[in-house]
């Protein structure tokens, strides 16, 4: 490495007042502040061993430097007519990045164009996520809890994926949207996300769907989130679907029992796991003989899922009853009541 001369009193930014921000560009010999971009001493001299040897034999003798090392050349000192080339600094690494942002804002300063800083751009992109996050919620009625959780996450996948944050698809708000329902125990599933969200992207809801459930996995293989668990485990999902239904919460905890056993043992083949916890919550609904008694079409539009999809989910179970059944729920249900 060249040994390069540096006025200490010069490694400190006086404007961003920083002196952590200094670094050497080796390449030219510029002292550069990365926060800002200014270049606070140019053309520093190089105190190490001279390299070149201008005898006319052995010209490839002396101590060589990697081009690497010595940056972009074909950007240097132009030694015929005598014209300076800029420093560029090249690589993709986080660095590398940022050194390129402050040069980029020192060319616009210094053409007396705006500059944005970095934290400006941040609190930007922070407040329009915000707001689409907002109206994201705001379809399914999800309140400020679900928004905060939101940010969160964006935050953190912010400061974990630079190319993440910069992503404006409505499924990309989407998913965040059903990734804090879940973990805010609010959960809502991704089809009820699309369905709701489906007009203010312009797509269909079955291919919005799509994308939510890819940009959903994306999200949770950054942050490294434990995959959403089965619906047919979520309580609050199965509170929510009786409750929509203007049922008792009795109906809840047996109707649970019989969608996990259901789909643990795989007795719905490929049916949704909200078509079975419809068909659940319908085959307690009718074995307790509540006075308002759901019908098909009534558990298939609280799900989301086509009625046929519950139909045959519902089919599926019917005949396995007396084995998805609680213990407890057993002794009590009135079977002469019967079941569509």
């Amino acid at each position: 490495m060249s040994e390069i001369s540096v006025d200490p009193a010069k490694t400190f930014c006086k404007i961003c007042k920083d002196g952590g921000a200094v670094v050497l560009d080796y390449s030219m010999g510029d002292l550069v502040c990365t926060s800002c971009g200014l270049v606070l001493e140019g053309h520093c001299l190089d105190e190490g061993a001279e390299w070149r040897n201008f005898s006319s034999e052995g010209v490839e003798n002396g101590q060589r430097v990697n081009d690497r090392e010595r940056g972009d050349m074909s950007n240097a000192h132009d030694m015929e007519s005598d014209e300076l080339g800029s420093t560029r600094i090249a690589g993709m690494t986080s660095a590398a990045k940022n050194l390129q942002k402050a040069h980029w804002n020192s060319d616009r300063a210094a053409s007396g164009g705006p500059v944005v800083s970095a934290a400006k751009q941040e609190r930007k992109a922070l407040t329009v996520f915000t707001a689409k996050i907002e109206e994201t919620a705001g379809r399914l009625s999800l309140g400020k809890g679900i928004v905060n959780r939101c940010i969160g996450l964006y935050q953190d996948l912010a400061s974990k994926d630079d190319g993440q944050k910069r992503r404006h698809q409505v499924s990309w708000y989407c998913a965040f949207v059903h990734i804090a329902s879940t973990q805010e125990r609010a959960t809502r599933t991704i089809r009820e996300v699309a369905e709701a969200n489906a007009a203010a992207a312009g797509k269909r809801a079955a291919d919005l769907e799509k994308q939510i459930d890819k940009r959903v996995k994306e999200i949770s293989k950054i942050l490294g989130l434990i995959q959403t668990g089965a619906y047919v485990e979520d309580q609050e999902l199965m509170a929510r679907f009786v409750n929509r239904l203007y049922l008792s919460s009795q109906i809840c905890k047996p109707a649970s029992h019989i969608s996990q056993e259901a789909y643990k043992y795989g007795l719905v083949g490929k049916s949704p796991q909200t078509a079975i916890v419809a068909s659940s919550i319908l085959i307690v609904a009718w074995l307790l003989d509540v006075e308002a008694k759901p019908t098909f079409t009534h558990v298939a539009t609280i799900a989301k899922e086509p009625e046929a999809t519950v139909r045959a989910a519902y089919k599926n179970m019917h005949q396995h009853i007396s084995r998805l059944l609680p213990t407890y729920f057993t002794s009590q249900a009135c079977f002469d009541n019967g079941l569509p």
